[in-house]
């Protein structure tokens, strides 16, 4: 009977020990399985300001865009206007020129008219 009694107590011991490995083996894995979670979870974090610091990168290059943007059609304006004053200039010197060439020819005229008087 204590050979039975020692027998069945060795094989409780071996079942305790082996649940004992076992919930061992469990917090080992649950553990394992947090630490990765955290890692993922900075991981992730870092992703996060990555990501940030990227949109506040394409913020600063649309705000940069759209000061060029507008500087460039400040200039439009200003070429559309010197351009426009340009050709108002070539108008009125083209203007003055005709009127210098029909002065010129009716001076011409009256000359010969002259002439024609004098040769009379």
């Amino acid at each position: 009977m204590s050979t039975l009694n020692a027998f069945s107590e060795k094989e409780r011991q071996y079942f305790q020990y082996q649940a004992r490995q076992e919930y061992l083996r469990e917090q080992r894995t649950i553990q394992l399985e947090q630490e990765a979670m955290k890692r993922e979870q900075e991981a992730m974090k870092r992703e996060q300001e990555a990501m940030k610091r990227e949109k506040e990168s394409l913020e600063r290059e649309k705000e940069a865009l759209e000061r060029e943007n507008e500087t460039m059609q400040r200039e439009q304006e200003t070429i559309k206007f010197e351009t426009q004053a340009i050709k108002a200039e070539l108008e009125q010197t083209e203007q003055a020129l005709l009127k210098e060439q029909q002065e010129k020819a009716a001076a011409l005229a009256e000359i010969e008219r002259l002439t024609a008087l004098l040769n009379k």
